[in-house]
């Protein structure tokens, strides 16, 4: 069994973090590293955090059309999938949205307005700017507040 980073980790709990705070008020589920199924997957993908509809899925799992977000966060390893396997996966999905937080670079990405095998929206951010669900513009996460080492 592999070990996940301490970066990713630490990365992980803020996204979470963020999520339940930013979310407090509105009908969102969140779900870290748990599966996504769909009839067109060969199997079923675990991203690291998903904004899902608010429901019970104690007897399935949700679906690609349940899905509002989907967070990956990437080291040397699992960059080059992150941003092309998957992301054509989730495209073809019809995931609206699509993050991934590449630690190597302190750079995320994000991945908008799904279209065949791409993602017809691709934006770079860096310590600059800021994060935002398209879902909810007004919810907010500084880039230097996700990846700054204390």
């Amino acid at each position: 069994m592999s070990s996940t980073s301490a970066p990713h980790c630490s990365i992980l709990t803020r996204l979470n973090k963020w999520s339940h705070t930013s979310l407090a008020q509105k009908r969102v589920g969140i779900r870290i590293q748990c599966p996504i199924e769909s009839a067109d997957w060969e199997a079923p993908l675990i991203p690291d955090v998903a904004w899902v509809l608010d429901k019970n899925y104690y007897r399935t799992h949700p679906t690609p059309a349940e899905v509002q977000l989907i967070i990956e966060v990437a080291d040397a390893t699992t960059l080059e999938d992150d941003c092309g396997r998957k992301m054509e996966l989730l495209a073809r999905a019809g995931i609206p949205e699509y993050w991934v937080v590449n630690l190597n670079d302190c750079l995320v990405y994000v991945f908008r307005k799904p279209g065949g095998m791409a993602y017809q929206e691709i934006r770079t951010l860096s310590f600059k700017d800021e994060l935002g669900p398209a879902a909810y513009p007004e919810i907010k996460l500084p880039v230097l507040s996700l990846l700054a080492v204390p």
